[in-house]
């Protein structure tokens, strides 16, 4: 296959537009006539550093206080900010929130692609 051997930064690049080409928002305009309304929250790399950080210090549990973090961090207070603006746009203000891009079965990519983004 054309991606054995060593990861090179064009191999990294050509593996990273193949998996990207999987999210959501970039097919969702293809089939938007035909799906249920999505609006997307994009958040930076700060914000998802902020948010992996609190999910690996709180992994073993989903008690209030983990909610109590994220009232600490103004970060996440912006992400949460941003996660209401867009539900407000739904009726009743409720929808399914899920992430564009990562799956559990995404996962060994993504520790294939974070083994070797140095390489960039």
């Amino acid at each position: 296959s054309s991606m054995e051997g060593p990861l090179t930064p064009e191999k990294l690049s050509s593996l990273l537009e193949y998996w990207y080409a999987f999210n959501v928002d970039q097919w969702y305009d293809k089939i938007k006539e035909y799906t249920f309304t999505t609006e997307f929250v994009s958040i930076n790399k700060q914000e998802a550093e902020e948010l992996i950080s609190l999910l690996e210090k709180n992994a073993s549990s989903m008690q209030p206080t983990l909610f109590a973090h994220i009232h600490a961090s103004p970060i996440l207070l912006n992400v949460a900010s941003n996660i209401d603006d867009a539900l407000e746009k739904f009726p009743n203000h409720k929808a399914l929130i899920r992430l564009s891009s990562r799956s559990p079965k995404d996962a060994i990519l993504g520790t294939v692609i974070d083994d070797h983004l140095d390489v960039l």
